[in-house]
């Protein structure tokens, strides 16, 4: 038994309500297509978790490393994964609808990334397609995204507001203003580089609020001329050309502000978003953080807005109660013995 007739074997076994569903059938046909277009090497690297009242006549030794049976009261019914992250499906019941979800990932010039998700009942089926083109920096070339239903005779049904969901929807994912998304999203292509910056400018400001608000989590502790390299992960001896000036801008302007003596630690928001910015393929950078110096035991807490245009840095003295609030305040301070040593803690129990 191979994948294909794998997959046939659970579709047989499948509730009728899928099995005589056409979209549904379009969506297994869409699975086959992505199958057969993978490298010979890729088709046995998937993962076929499947409920034990679908197994059906499956010879589960056929797929010891490949097939994983779930109790038969797991919402998800099946489910596929292939380890190059070219396919994923799954099927889940949830309050008597059926939830079907597929991706796929294609690149040629340029990633294809496809998204449909299909909601089944007894009376229609809606369909959410989403399709994206972007490359290897995460920069969009092409959005499109449909969402309609069909009843059980094939009859399209036109929902109210759709163009108004596409709109909102489009905001929620590229971060630019709603009254902006019909525009935008109708003249992509024309628009592509701000939508993107606009994108970037989202990313940022959610690592931001992820690291850098109600918690910190520091990186660190490093000397000054380290702080290239942990902007980069250490990767430093591959930045060349344009990346190398916007890591050489900042680093400066940051240095000229901190100065070169004692450690630092770098509140992680800021070594992701500086990341991102030296090396996407456009001009974006906002993010506001935090740097700790330490120059023998003497502790400056530093403000910062990084952005495309430089560094505000804001110094400030920080007291005992300061500095250990942002210790426990840190969510990986407790696992990182360097941290405990740089801020002068020991064993000092986290704070509720």
């Amino acid at each position: 038994m191979n994948f294909v007739s794998l997959l046939d074997s659970v579709f047989d076994n499948l509730p009728d309500m899928l099995i005589y569903n056409d979209s549904f059938n379009e969506i297994k046909h869409q699975v086959l297509d992505v199958f057969n277009g993978l490298d010979e090497s890729e088709k046995n690297n998937f993962s076929f978790r499947v409920r034990e009242d679908m197994v059906g006549d499956i010879v589960l030794d056929d797929f010891e490393n490949n097939i994983h049976v779930v109790d038969e009261n797991f919402s998800e019914l099946c489910g596929i994964e292939f380890g190059n992250e070219k396919l994923f499906f799954s099927v889940m019941l949830e309050d008597d609808n059926f939830k079907v979800s597929f991706m796929s990932s294609f690149k040629g010039k340029h990633y294809k990334d496809i998204s449909i998700s299909l909601s089944i009942d007894s009376q229609e089926t809606s369909w959410d397609i989403l399709s994206v083109v972007k490359d290897e920096n995460e920069f969009y070339y092409d959005y499109k995204h449909e969402f309609f239903s069909l009843t059980n005779d094939k009859k399209l049904v036109v929902s109210d507001n759709v163009e108004e969901k596409k709109d909102l929807d489009f905001s929620n994912f590229f971060g630019v203003p709603v009254e902006e998304s019909r525009n935008l999203r109708l003249n992509f292509a024309s628009n592509r580089d701000y939508i993107n910056r606009m994108l970037a400018n989202k990313d940022m400001k959610f690592f931001d609020q992820k690291y850098c608000e109600d918690f910190v989590v520091f990186d660190g502790p490093i000397n000054v001329n380290e702080l290239g390299s942990l902007f980069l992960g250490g990767e430093l001896i591959n930045v060349d050309g344009e990346s190398k000036s916007r890591l050489d801008s900042i680093v400066s302007n940051i240095v000229s502000h901190v100065g070169v003596d004692g450690e630092l630690v770098v509140s992680h928001n800021l070594v992701m978003n500086v990341q991102a910015f030296v090396y996407l393929d456009y001009n974006v950078l906002s993010s506001n953080g935090f740097i700790v110096k330490n120059v023998d035991g003497v502790y400056t807490l530093f403000n910062l807005n990084v952005n495309d245009h430089g560094v505000i840095v804001i110094p400030s003295s920080v007291s005992k109660d300061n500095l250990l609030s942002l210790y426990n305040s840190s969510g990986n301070s407790e696992h990182t013995k360097e941290l405990d040593e740089f801020f002068g803690i020991v064993n000092v129990k986290k704070l509720s």
